[in-house]
């Protein structure tokens, strides 16, 4: 069981923003979490977005690794406590983001320059 959100990243012209991803702790390690992150990919390449956009934090690695592998990329990382507790926890919110034009094929999504078996 997992669930996934989006919605139009707010001041960003086509730009969807992952809002939420959740995967149940007795469902992770089965590939749900790559699943939902390539649908919702599609979603926002399907609606037009040309670009999609997360924050996270330092302590959600295993996510921030599931996003790398889908092409995203570090864009920002801010201390998110004050500077000096920040540098003692390591604790850091973090701006991700990945380009979806023409993008398909990087996370399974056919594209016109891709072939489709069967089809």
């Amino acid at each position: 069981r997992g669930m996934v959100a989006a919605q139009e990243a707010e001041a960003q012209p086509g730009c969807c923003q992952l809002l939420h991803l959740s995967v149940d702790r007795q469902c992770r390690g089965l590939g749900l979490g790559r699943r939902l992150t390539r649908r919702v990919l599609e979603f926002a390449r399907d609606s037009g977005y040309r670009e999609c956009v997360l924050y996270t934090s330092t302590p959600q690695q295993p996510a921030i690794r599931l996003y790398l592998a889908h092409g995203f990329r570090v864009t920002r990382a801010d201390a998110s406590l004050p500077a000096l507790l920040s540098w003692v926890t390591n604790i850091y919110d973090w701006e991700l983001r990945r380009g979806l034009l023409d993008a398909g094929s990087e996370f399974g999504i056919p594209t016109a320059h891709t072939q489709v078996r069967g089809h």
